[in-house]
């Protein structure tokens, strides 16, 4: 049973403008450290933006807020992103799937997110 689903879209350009103005500090707000490491040298705002989309995208459909650095998107051997620990805001045991979808396109990093509930 579909519990919650959220949908974001960030413009990449506000992206790269934070991270130039606050560097590490924005970083370490909205990214994990595993995430961090992960960054690759060309095209770091890219990855950040969906990353923040992926996240605000979780907000929504959860419909309360964390801390997004305690959260860790990755993706799997075929490039599809997973969330590598979701206790923390959907606690343990409770039967909760999440799927998430990133896309990018030129300007903009788009994301999915839908919580599932075994029943």
């Amino acid at each position: 049973m579909i519990q919650g689903i959220g949908t974001d879209i960030t413009d990449i350009s506000r992206i790269k403008k934070l991270m130039d103005e606050q560097g590490q500090r924005f970083l370490d707000k909205i990214l994990s450290a595993e995430e961090i490491s992960l960054i690759p040298e060309k095209g770091s705002e890219h990855f950040t933006a969906g990353r923040f989309a992926a996240k605000e995208a979780i907000v929504k459909a959860l419909g309360r807020s964390f801390e997004f650095s305690r959260l860790s998107i990755l993706n799997d051997e075929s490039g599809k992103p997973y969330i590598h620990n979701p206790d923390f805001i959907s606690g343990k045991g409770n039967g909760v799937t999440f799927h998430i979808s990133i896309s990018h396109e030129k300007d903009y990093a788009t994301a999915v997110a839908i919580i599932e509930k075994v029943i």
